[in-house]
């Protein structure tokens, strides 16, 4: 009888060890995934008041060799409503987990004119950047 008295509380024993062991076996700490804050700004500090072209901006995030992360269009408009400084447009975008090189911007194309546009590149490092683009 006492065996059995001994053998209860020793096995409960091994099994809380190999239960709490098991647990804890191969645990890495977790780390918050890299958090990326890109704003973009469109304004101009020229007069286009009597101009009445069309304009289409597109604002992008893109990996190296071009391969695309985001975009988004704006509304069309013509160059006479592109808002000065005091008004500027402000468009805000976060990554989450992405840590490669990448390059951000407008693009733009004037109807009948043609397209052009800027970028900048944002290293690895790079958490937060200002993406500022007087229009002239």
């Amino acid at each position: 009888m006492n065996t059995k008295k001994n053998t209860v509380p020793a096995l409960l024993f091994v099994v809380t060890i190999l239960v709490t062991g098991s647990c804890k076996k191969g645990y890495e700490p977790q780390l918050p995934p890299v958090t990326r804050q890109i704003q973009f700004e469109l304004f101009t500090s020229h007069d286009f008041s009597k101009e009445n072209d069309s304009i289409s901006f597109t604002v992008f995030i893109a990996h190296q060799g071009n391969q695309p992360v985001w975009d988004s269009a704006l509304a069309p408009m013509t160059l006479k409503d592109i808002p000065h400084l005091p008004q500027k447009w402000v468009v805000q975008k976060t990554l989450t987990g992405d840590t490669a090189v990448l390059k951000a911007g407008f693009r733009y194309e004037i109807k009948n004119v043609g397209h052009a546009g800027i970028s900048d590149t944002l290293s690895a490092a790079t958490h937060f950047k200002i993406i500022s683009f007087d229009f002239n």
